[in-house]
């Protein structure tokens, strides 16, 4: 996996990046830590990453969604632990958002699952985790540097999910400034403090594939929705189910959501 790294010892800072992993790329910031703790941290991190990526990128043929979906068949398949624990988060969502977070972009009643295996009711289902891997991986990770006594952090995953991490409560948080892709306008500054900013949305170059599983039809205005969420994962779901909710679908799935934020914006 291609990295940089760097460790400034004046702010027991640490940095890194990865340019690709997951279809994207991957940067992190924590302090409080020496050189080889940092490094050690770090290290666990790459792992993870890695570890995902050969799990959940459908753009990757040999990793395990990337075989799921080319079994073009309804037969039992065996799946790791870990897919099957996110499968049934996906479907919590699924139920949660009235359907609209679907990773079948169609029905996610079409597979089943549990004990280890995963079956198909059509050969045509295809999963994408594309609305949500970035949040559970930052969900994961927010863990790890929390247990590791990590007080001050920000990680971001593809530019589009930015979880804060803020222990200290004098810590006024960080602050991150929300371009338009259309013209590179500020749109929006949030102020993070042990949150994650979400953002789903249409570029002039990337338009279309959010797509209502409901109808089939995809979202093709001009429009992104940013949420922010006291969990990673619920941000980064929510970001895309919201994109497709009409104002009262909307309504309906925040009510109770009480550290949920959500902004649709027309560029």
């Amino acid at each position: 996996m291609e990295q940089s790294v760097e460790y400034v010892a004046e702010q027991r800072a640490f940095y890194a990046l990865v340019p690709n992993i997951m279809g994207t790329r991957f940067e992190i910031i924590f302090y409080g830590k020496s050189a080889e703790a940092a490094q050690s941290i770090w290290a666990q991190i790459a792992h993870r990453l890695e570890r995902w990526h050969k799990m959940l990128n459908r753009f990757d043929a040999e990793s395990e969604v990337g075989q799921i979906n080319r079994q073009k068949d309804t037969l039992p398949h065996t799946i790791s632990p870990e897919l099957e624990h996110i499968l049934s988060l996906c479907k919590g969502y699924w139920e949660q958002t009235e359907r609209l977070f679907d990773i079948t972009r169609h029905d996610m009643s079409l597979i089943e699952f549990g004990e280890g295996v995963l079956r198909k009711k059509s050969e045509e289902v295809v999963l994408d985790f594309g609305g949500f891997a970035k949040g559970y991986a930052l969900h994961e990770i927010g863990l790890m540097l929390k247990a590791e006594g990590i007080g001050r952090a920000i990680v971001d995953f593809g530019r589009s999910t930015i979880m804060a991490i803020n222990a200290e409560a004098e810590d006024e948080g960080w602050q991150i400034s929300l371009p338009s892709p259309y013209d590179g306008h500020e749109v929006e500054r949030y102020t993070l403090r042990d949150a994650t900013l979400s953002t789903s949305g249409n570029t002039p170059s990337y338009s279309g594939h959010i797509v209502n599983p409901l109808t089939g039809e995809p979202i093709e205005q001009r429009m992104m929705c940013a949420v922010v969420a006291r969990d990673a994962i619920e941000a980064e779901v929510l970001s895309t189910a919201m994109m497709i909710a009409t104002q009262e679908q909307m309504q309906r799935i925040v009510t109770g959501r009480d550290d949920v934020r959500v902004k649709r914006y027309n560029l």
